[in-house]
């Protein structure tokens, strides 16, 4: 099975820029979304999520770590508050 990689941003446990695999776009079983979620049941009221056999999240491999004021600064994070009201 040929793997799809992106390049990702991660920010746990530092940050980094890592290479990741991606879902299948034309997986018939999960249509590219990567996973599914089960029906609720009487015994558990809550879907779970069920990952799809042709996405294997736990693979990414390490490009390199980014500082974390770069990480900031690409992501738009401010620590002062802002001066417009939430709505």
């Amino acid at each position: 099975m040929a793997l799809r990689l992106r390049i990702r941003y991660t920010d746990w446990p530092q940050p980094a820029v890592e290479l990741t695999d991606t879902p299948r776009p034309g997986c018939w079983v999960c249509e590219g979304d990567g996973g599914f979620e089960t029906t609720p049941r009487p015994s558990r009221p809550e879907p779970e999520t069920v990952l799809c056999d042709c996405w294997r999240p736990e693979r990414a491999w390490l490009l390199t770590y980014v500082p974390r004021w770069i990480a900031r600064r690409w992501l738009g994070w401010t620590d002062r508050p802002f001066d417009a009201p939430p709505f």
